[in-house]
């Protein structure tokens, strides 16, 4: 299990925090926590889930995504 720090950019509201929650447990994440205004934690299986297909699915929401670790 990996543990990856996410920076996003875009969001502006308590409703991106939960539309980022939900994209992110359907992009494969294991375990969604601290998901705040401009960042998130994430657990991830490295042989499940790529951390490029996580940026990929929250930039095609429209956010910008760095990932921190």
């Amino acid at each position: 299990m990996t543990t990856l720090s996410l920076q996003i950019e875009g969001m502006m509201c308590d409703g991106c925090v939960r539309r980022v929650e939900k994209l992110l447990s359907r992009a494969g994440v294991r375990n969604v926590s601290g998901v705040t205004i401009g960042s998130a934690q994430v657990e991830i299986e490295e042989s499940e889930t790529e951390p490029a297909s996580i940026v990929k699915v929250l930039e095609s929401a429209g956010y910008a995504v760095r990932v921190r670790s």
